[in-house]
């Protein structure tokens, strides 16, 4: 199995220290953090791409079947953007909170990830498990994969086929349906992941919300990661705060 790859403590993680430390305070002033965090992202070991083919060889999937093929990522760079992404989302919401990210370089990490959610427990391979245990902190934010419906909408024309599903991270490709702008055809990155807030010691699950989000797009392949990495940092930045005061909140 290949080794684990620590990303550690990147710069953007030490928001609540680093920010008093420029201003200066007094020792005395010094806010300690309140919680340690462990960023744990498992989304980006590949990028999806399904092309739509219906009865004449080309078109929605509402009227055939999908064409899907994967293109590995080395080294996972959308899930340093995510694990970037919750470093500033806990800083909007924790900001004396200490945060450390870890990612994944062993592919049996990226599948099956549902089956680790039994009930309000979150049951972590062993190697996983041990990895976020070993840096002594009170909080997991996992971001995980999430397969759901796969919707594309530009608010003119949306479909939402029976049978089709996204999963993860990629681009859905249709060269037969119409845009608003009157031009054929079109891309949709897409993003369906879950991220989860998860009490260590007793690995009980806080909350988690998922993140369905496409942005079809005229043909154009150089921008398409791009974009897929501008939907997952916009998601967990929305999404994030919201999962932790909703974990906060009394019952």
């Amino acid at each position: 199995m290949k080794r684990r790859s620590l990303i550690g403590a990147l710069p953007a993680l030490a928001y609540g220290l680093a920010a008093r430390g420029q201003d200066g305070p007094a020792a005395s002033q010094v806010v300690l953090p309140t919680r340690r965090y462990v960023a744990l992202s498992l989304v980006g070991d590949r990028l999806l791409q399904i092309s739509g083919v219906g009865a004449a060889g080309t078109g929605s999937i509402l009227r055939g079947r999908a064409v899907t093929t994967s293109q590995p990522q080395p080294n996972a760079p959308h899930d340093r953007l995510a694990l970037s992404a919750l470093a500033e989302a806990l800083q909007r919401t924790e900001p004396t909170a200490a945060v450390v990210g870890l990612a994944s370089t062993a592919a049996s990490d990226f599948t099956d990830q549902e089956e680790w959610f039994v009930g309000d427990q979150l049951k972590l391979p062993d190697v996983l498990r041990k990895a976020v245990e070993a840096e002594h902190a009170q909080r997991l934010l996992l971001v995980t994969k999430e397969r759901g419906p796969a919707r594309v909408s530009d608010g003119h024309f949306s479909e939402g086929p029976a049978s089709g599903h996204f999963e993860g991270l990629g681009v859905y490709f249709d060269s037969n349906q119409m845009m608003a702008d009157k031009t054929r055809g079109f891309l949709a990155p897409f993003v369906y992941i879950k991220v989860s807030l998860v009490e260590l010691g007793t690995f009980t699950v806080l909350g988690s919300r998922a993140i369905e989000s496409t942005h079809p797009m005229r043909v154009n392949w150089t921008v398409a990661a791009d974009e897929i990495g501008r939907l997952l940092s916009a998601g967990i930045l929305e999404t994030t705060p919201k999962l932790m005061a909703a974990a906060h909140a009394p019952a």
